[in-house]
C-alpha cells in the first residue's frame, strides 16, 4: 500500500501501472537522455537564471507584475516616489511668484492639467520650479506658498497642489503587481529547490503511480497532479509530485513490465533528484523549468528552455528601474 503521508515505506515489487498517456508518446519525449551521476556538478549562471525565472508561473507572474506596475506609476506611484525622495521630513515654506502658466495635453476626470512655473529667492539666489495642477487656480504674477526640504531649494512644489492621484485608486492598482509578485515568489522557491537538489541531490528514477485533476486550468486545459514513487538509498520507497497542464510533460520513458498474468504492460518512469538525508525532499526533473538534465561530465543544462524566456523578467526589471531613476531625476 502507498503511504499517503509521503514518509516512505518498505519497497515491494509493484505491478505495472495503466498507461494514462497517448500511445504515440509511450516511448517518451526526445529530450530523455541517459546520463550518469557525477560527483562534481556544474550549474552555469544562465541555467540558474532559467530555473529561477522561466517557468510558466514565473513568466506569468513577471507579465502580471510588469503590466500592473504601469497602473501603479499612473495612479500616483510617481508622486509617492517623488515625495519620499525630496519632501520627507520637515519642510521649509517661502513665498514665490507665478511666472508662467502652461496648458498641458493631459486631462484627468475631464479636467485639464496646467503647469504652473514660479520663481523665488533662497539664500540670496534666484530659484525656479514648477507644479502641476488644474486650471483656474493661479495666474501669472500671483503670489503662492511653496515648500522644500531644508538645504534643497532645487526641488520645490506649490504647497497643497496635487492632481488627486493616489489614495484608493493607487492601492487598488497595487494589487495587480502584488499578485504577480506572489507568482514570482512561488517560481523562485521552486527554482531554488531545483538548483539545490541539482547540485547536491541523488539521482534516481520515479515510477508513475497516478494522476489527479486539479481545479486549475491553463489555456482551457486542466492542470493535473502527477504522483511518482522511487526507492531511496535507505531501501525505502518515497513519493514525488509534479503538476502540469501538458499531457506530454511526464511521459518519461516507457518500459515493458510483466504483471501477475504475464502480459506486458507499460511502466512510465521519470528522472528525479532527492535529498539523501531527507528523501521526502525530492523533485521531478521535468517539473522544473526547462526540464534540466545532468550530462556525464556533471554539467547541468536545460533541454526545454531557451534564453529568450529571460527577456521578459529582464525587460520588467530594467524598464521599472529606469523609470524610477527618471522620477528621482538621476537620469
Amino acid at each position: 500500500m502507498v503511504d499517503e503521508t509521503g514518509t516512505g515505506y518498505d519497497a515491494q515489487k509493484q505491478p505495472g501501472q495503466p498507461n494514462m498517456f497517448s500511445r504515440h508518446r509511450r516511448k517518451g519525449p526526445e529530450r530523455w537522455q541517459h546520463y550518469q551521476q557525477h560527483s562534481a556538478r556544474h550549474i552555469s549562471l544562465m541555467t540558474r537564471l532559467g530555473l529561477l525565472l522561466t517557468g510558466f508561473y514565473s513568466l506569468f507572474g513577471w507579465f502580471f507584475f510588469g503590466f500592473g506596475m504601469l497602473f501603479v506609476w499612473v495612479f500616483g506611484g510617481n508622486g509617492y516616489l517623488h515625495e519620499i525622495a525630496f519632501f520627507s521630513g520637515e519642510l521649509q515654506t517661502i513665498q514665490a511668484r507665478i511666472t508662467h502658466v502652461r496648458q498641458t495635453r493631459l486631462e484627468i476626470n475631464d479636467n485639464r492639467v496646467y503647469e504652473y512655473h514660479y520663481s523665488f529667492n533662497s539664500a540670496g539666489r534666484q530659484q525656479r520650479g514648477s507644479s502641476d495642477g488644474y486650471g483656474g487656480r493661479y495666474r501669472e504674477g500671483d503670489q503662492v506658498t511653496i515648500e522644500y526640504a531644508p538645504g534643497d531649494p532645487g526641488h520645490s512644489r506649490i504647497a497643497g497642489m496635487d492632481l488627486g492621484l493616489g489614495g484608493w485608486p493607487f492601492f487598488f492598482a497595487l494589487l495587480f503587481p502584488l499578485v504577480g509578485a506572489g507568482f514570482i515568489y512561488a517560481g523562485l522557491r521552486k527554482g531554488v529547490k531545483g538548483i539545490r537538489l541539482l547540485g547536491e541531490g541523488s539521482l534516481t528514477e520515479g515510477r508513475f503511480l497516478s494522476r489527479e485533476a486539479t481545479s486549475t486550468r491553463i489555456n482551457n486545459r486542466t492542470v493535473y497532479s502527477y504522483l511518482f514513487e522511487f526507492e531511496a538509498s535507505d531501501g525505502r520507497v518515497y513519493q514525488a509530485r509534479g503538476r502540469s497542464h501538458l499531457p506530454e510533460r511526464f511521459t518519461g520513458e516507457s518500459e515493458p513490465v510483466h504483471g501477475h498474468g504475464g502480459e506486458g504492460e507499460e511502466e512510465i518512469i521519470e528522472p528525479l533528484l532527492y535529498n539523501p538525508e531527507n528523501p521526502a525532499d525530492a523533485v521531478l526533473l521535468d517539473d522544473q523549468p526547462g526540464s534540466p538534465r545532468i550530462s556525464g561530465d556533471g554539467l547541468v543544462h536545460l533541454t526545454g528552455a531557451r534564453p529568450i524566456g529571460l527577456l521578459l523578467p529582464a525587460a520588467v526589471v530594467i524598464c521599472n528601474l529606469l523609470w524610477m531613476l527618471h522620477v528621482l531625476e538621476i537620469l
